[in-house]
């Protein structure tokens, strides 16, 4: 399994929702989130990321006693991040997940700068 790094991880995600999911969406398309996911992954040559997810696949990388979530992009951003919290859950309010990922992305790149 190839392991990506954590800037690897944001830059993929926001692609991926970007590019793949939030495009597809606006064009109209009738298929799932999951699906959306699932076919950007394929598409770009990255069939080994567990749930679809770079966050997912980054967290899973780095966890320890079975806790992906420790170790999310995005939670170690915001610790109140949680990509199923009803406001942004990415499977039911794809926009507002989206909305929230550059949201986080813009805090990530600051502390980054500075």
């Amino acid at each position: 399994m190839r392991r990506i790094t954590l800037d690897e991880a944001w830059k993929l995600c926001l692609d991926q929702w970007t590019n793949g999911v939030i495009k597809k969406i606006e064009a109209g398309t009738k298929k799932d989130i999951e699906e959306l996911k699932e076919e950007w992954c394929e598409d770009n040559g990255y069939r080994f990321v567990k749930h679809d997810c770079f966050f997912c696949e980054y967290g899973h990388q780095h966890q320890s006693a079975g806790d992906d979530c420790a170790f999310c992009p995005g939670r170690l951003v915001d610790p109140e991040f949680q990509c199923t919290k009803p406001k942004y859950y990415w499977e039911k309010n794809p926009l507002a997940f989206h909305a929230e990922i550059e949201r986080l992305y813009k805090i990530y790149k600051e502390a980054q700068d500075a």
